[in-house]
């Protein structure tokens, strides 16, 4: 028997001030509840046309049946048969799609009145999202299905531009369909991006300890690639992965967003000691560009929140916005052919513990020179910044290291005191470009750079 409509004597309407999207979960999380609610052969929902729909389905071949176009996770059959492209598209699947994209998924988690969903698990929203299409749904299936396919195919999205999907342990950030980056954040010490593809094809940082390639030093296993740390904070080690370290903590996205040329996650931290104690938090906004070149970017904004005691960034060298560059890259080494050069002219060796607006590394990848500059921006505390620039690969910014890099007496000459409730912004560009500092005009790019990012008051 076809299913049919329940009446809903009390629908629930949308409305900006009673019904908001959910807190507490984001719309990945609600796709997904929504999908898992719907996509199941058990459940008789009363939605006009998808239930006849995936009545007629349960007769095909699991084969043919994963082929067909979905909808809420229901695949059509002879509703949509005459029509050989897919129609629609799984909404759990639009993670990384521009707002747009998004409108329908909005539709629907607007009817989630939020004050009812607060610390629920995932599971417990699936079952409310159940009952709650069970008693509110009334729009036809072939209007969901014309809402669906509204939206952008994943193969024109994925072309071009800057686009970001989620994986259970990662997100990947790919540049007009090829890979650039992959932030992980789940089990492993803090966050970090790997690989960085520069141009050409270039990886820009070493594999190690990710993975094991030719010719690569395995020193220093906690210089993963791209990331941002300190050796002392409230006197324990976030920086290293030696005993009774601290981890970075990721506890959650703000947004996920694509676009052409830019692309933005957001995301907040917990730096937790190895006695499980929360030592500080952390906000993280990072927006990617591409300007259609081989240039591309990666702005870095970090937020540090310290609890209800002061939080203290000790003096130390060890820390803080680092990159370990590809072994051919590196200043010296069996394989290394690289150079460093800082906005005051300053070269090589000569640039570690030295203060610059910013610092450009640059070295043959693939038999091809390609660099990458950190600015250091002027709204930073402690601008211009010192640099932790060492001749095996090791690329950092570091505001705290003070009695190391100046080699003063006082060990705590660097210390750098975050007051109980209070806050501390410190934003970076990372440059990614071909060729040398002069040739990639790194000077004239810190220039816009610090033009484009008005500083926090």
């Amino acid at each position: 028997m076809r299913a049919t409509a329940r009446k809903n004597p009390n629908p629930i309407v949308p409305s900006t001030s009673a019904c908001r999207p959910t807190l507490g979960f984001d719309k990945n999380t609600i796709g997904e509840a929504i999908t898992e609610a719907t996509y199941s052969p058990t459940r008789d929902l009363a939605i006009p046309g998808i239930a006849g729909a995936r009545q007629s389905s349960r007769n095909v071949t699991a084969e043919s049946h994963s082929q067909r176009p979905l909808l809420f996770g229901y695949r059509f059959t002879s509703l949509f048969a005459p029509f050989r492209a897919p129609l629609c598209y799984p909404i759990f699947r639009l993670k990384a799609i521009d707002p747009p994209a998004y409108s329908l998924l909005d539709a629907v988690s607007r009817l989630l009145p939020h004050r009812q969903y607060l610390g629920l698990t995932k599971s417990d929203l699936v079952r409310k999202v159940t009952s709650m299409i069970r008693r509110t749904c009334v729009i036809p299936g072939i209007t969901l299905a014309f809402f669906a396919c509204a939206l952008p195919s994943p193969a024109a999205d994925s072309a071009t531009g800057i686009r970001i999907t989620e994986q259970p342990d990662r997100l990947r950030v790919e540049i007009n369909g090829q890979l650039f980056t992959e932030y992980f954040f789940k089990d492993v010490p803090r966050p970090y991006f790997y690989p960085l593809i520069g141009p050409g094809g270039a990886p820009m940082t070493r594999n190690w300890p990710m993975k094991n390639t030719p010719d690569e030093e395995h020193d220093h296993p906690h210089h993963r690639s791209l990331w941002f740390a300190h050796g002392e904070v409230n006197g324990h080690d976030f920086w290293s992965e030696a005993k009774n370290f601290g981890k970075i903590v990721h506890r959650g996205f703000g947004q996920i967003k694509s676009g052409a040329n830019l692309a933005i996650i957001e995301s907040t931290n917990q730096w937790v000691a190895a006695d499980g104690t929360i030592v500080c938090t952390d906000e993280r906004t990072m927006r990617f560009h591409s300007s259609g070149a081989e240039d591309r970017s990666i702005d870095f904004e970090v937020t540090l929140h310290a609890p209800k005691t002061d939080v203290t960034f000790g003096d130390t060298k060890e820390g803080t916005m680092a990159i370990r560059l590809a072994e051919t890259m590196r200043l010296k080494g069996k394989v290394g052919h690289g150079h460093i050069i800082n906005s005051e002219g300053v070269q090589d060796d000569a640039t570690w513990g030295k203060r610059a607006g910013w610092c450009d590394y640059y070295g043959p990848v693939d038999g091809k020179t390609v660099g990458i500059a950190i600015f250091d921006h002027p709204g930073n505390p402690r601008h211009p910044t010192w640099w932790h620039v060492r001749d095996y690969g090791l690329f950092a910014a570091n505001p705290f290291g003070r009695h190391d890099f100046e080699k003063l007496p006082d060990k705590e000459a660097g210390n750098f005191v975050i007051p109980a409730g209070k806050s501390a912004t410190f934003r970076y560009r990372i440059y990614i470009h071909p060729g040398d500092e002069k040739q990639a005009h790194v000077a004239q790019k810190y220039q816009d750079y610090v033009k484009s990012i008005s500083p926090k008051p």
